[in-house]
């Protein structure tokens, strides 16, 4: 008899470990499924139509089958919505990566590095392809130092009086107001640069 009872209560106390670990895999299905919702909601708060988003891709170590690979991982900022998105695909750097993650999208415009991959957006209607002024400048020098281009001396030298209005603004002390319309003053937008 005290086999018996003690066979019912191990059957007991197992069958409670897994209706315990039901309720704590159903618990965790439920909150993969809020937080997969909330990024999606996510997403499409900061891809909705008409939204100005950065994006750009940087490498990173993956660690696959005992070794470091070098995989790629994307980033998109909407800082009108004060929203970060993270991205991953394999660690792929390709332009499917991006195409996947935004969909039928209709953002206003997005700003990137002027990686190659951004290019298709140039050819999609209504999405002005903005590229940072930081790596304009760069790809400027490099043209300059491969090819000795004198058109390129002249973007440089615009650029760099671009940074310097700037760092002028931020020793001055201006407000991001102040800034804003000092970039749009008639110094700035002016063509006799």
């Amino acid at each position: 008899m005290f086999l018996e009872l003690r066979h019912v209560k191990e059957d007991r106390d197992a069958k409670a470990r897994a209706l315990e670990e039901k309720d704590r895999i159903i618990a965790e299905q439920e909150t993969e499924l809020t937080r997969k919702d909330r990024v999606i909601r996510e997403k499409d708060k900061a891809l909705e139509k008409d939204s100005i988003v950065n994006c750009d891709e940087t490498w990173c170590k993956v660690r696959r089958f005992n070794k470091y690979m070098k995989k790629y991982m994307w980033v998109l900022v909407n800082k009108a919505e004060r929203i970060v998105i993270f991205f991953y695909d394999e660690g792929s750097r390709g332009r499917k990566v991006l195409t996947d993650f935004m969909g039928e999208a209709e953002v206003r415009a997005i700003m990137t590095d002027g990686y190659t991959a951004y290019n298709f957006l140039d050819g999609r209607l209504g999405v002005d392809h903005l590229i940072c002024m930081a790596h304009a400048h760069v790809k400027f020098k490099k043209t300059h130092s491969l090819g000795k281009d004198a058109s390129a001396i002249r973007f440089i030298e615009l650029i760099e009086r671009l940074y310097e209005q700037e760092r002028s603004y931020k020793a001055g002390g201006y407000t991001a107001r102040q800034i804003y319309d000092a970039r749009q003053s008639a110094e700035t937008s002016s063509r006799t640069w």
